[in-house]
């Protein structure tokens, strides 16, 4: 699965762990008003300058993924120590505590937005996550699950390690989890399920075609079967597990000693090949036979 991820690496407030065991990614927020372009590098700023008293290991905003822990299989954040909450905001507050550390755990921090910025109460319930930094958080959870193996039970909050009402958007209430679960729902998403597919054009030998598109890890794919009915077979040998696109006969037209004629042809790698019988019938100047695998041509 490939990733686009920027550096912006610093070992404040982290704890060097050579070889730690990672079980869990934990989702956080910002606690931020915004998550446009650049936030997840200011809050990486934030954390190596010595102010804040925590980390994490990644940072999303809207458009970018930003590393912080140099040096994840070896190096931990300060992101889920603390003390049990003893009235957690909803029914799973507090379920992990115990279980998830910062020493075998990865945190995540999604760059938050808020509606009113008058007041920025832990309680508010108008923070909220833009559909785009939802997107590059599920980007970077799978990648990250894929990569340490973690399965889908031991991706979980801030709030169900602590009972702290993080992420808030997604643990402010009770009802409020229900974001949280889509969000799981998309970690279970597969591939193929998150390929776009739109439609464009692609010329063979000259001649404009549409077809479907998806674009997967940097590379463009094509749907041969929408080729099938245009000029050419599509087929699928089951035995070798492998496709087939193969030119159709159709009619070229051809001008022979001025006079306009239709002959059965196919392309084959850039060549036009006439049917021989075309060929011959409208020269009007050879016979054409065929015995025992040999073509016979006799001039007239």
């Amino acid at each position: 699965m490939a990733i686009n991820i920027t550096q912006h690496t610093s070992t404040v407030n982290t704890t060097a762990k050579a070889g730690r065991s990672i079980k869990y990614i934990v989702l956080h927020y910002t606690a931020g008003t915004s998550s446009k372009a650049g936030a997840a590098k200011n809050i990486a700023a934030y954390f190596s300058g010595g102010s804040a008293s925590g980390s994490a290991d990644y940072i999303v905003d809207d458009e970018t993924i930003v590393q912080y822990n140099p040096d994840i299989l070896n190096r931990y954040c300060w992101a889920v120590g603390g003390v049990l909450y003893s009235s957690p905001a909803t029914s799973v507050g507090g379920s992990h505590y115990g279980k998830c550390t910062n020493a075998n755990s990865i945190s995540i921090e999604i760059c938050s937005s808020k509606s009113n910025t008058s007041t920025l109460s832990a309680s508010d319930t108008d923070w909220y996550f833009t559909d785009a930094a939802v997107e590059k958080a599920v980007e970077l959870t799978k990648y990250l699950m894929e990569k340490h193996g973690i399965g889908i039970d031991n991706v979980i909050m801030h709030h169900n390690v602590t009972g702290k009402v993080c992420p808030n958007p997604w643990c402010v209430n009770e009802d409020r989890l229900s974001l949280w679960k889509n969000f799981k729902a998309r970690l279970e998403e597969s591939e193929a399920d998150e390929e776009v597919v739109d439609t464009t054009s692609i010329t063979i030998n000259g001649t404009v075609y549409t077809v479907n598109r998806i674009l997967k890890d940097g590379k463009n794919y094509i749907c041969l079967s929408d080729l099938a009915g245009k000029g050419f077979d599509v087929g699928y040998n089951s035995a070798t597990k492998t496709p087939s696109l193969e030119n159709t006969v159709k009619e070229i037209d051809v001008c022979v000693d001025g006079e306009a004629k239709k002959l059965n042809a196919v392309n084959i790698k850039g060549n036009n090949f006439a049917k021989l019988r075309d060929t011959t019938e409208a020269l009007g100047k050879m016979e054409i036979d065929y015995q025992n695998g040999t073509v016979i041509i006799n001039t007239k």
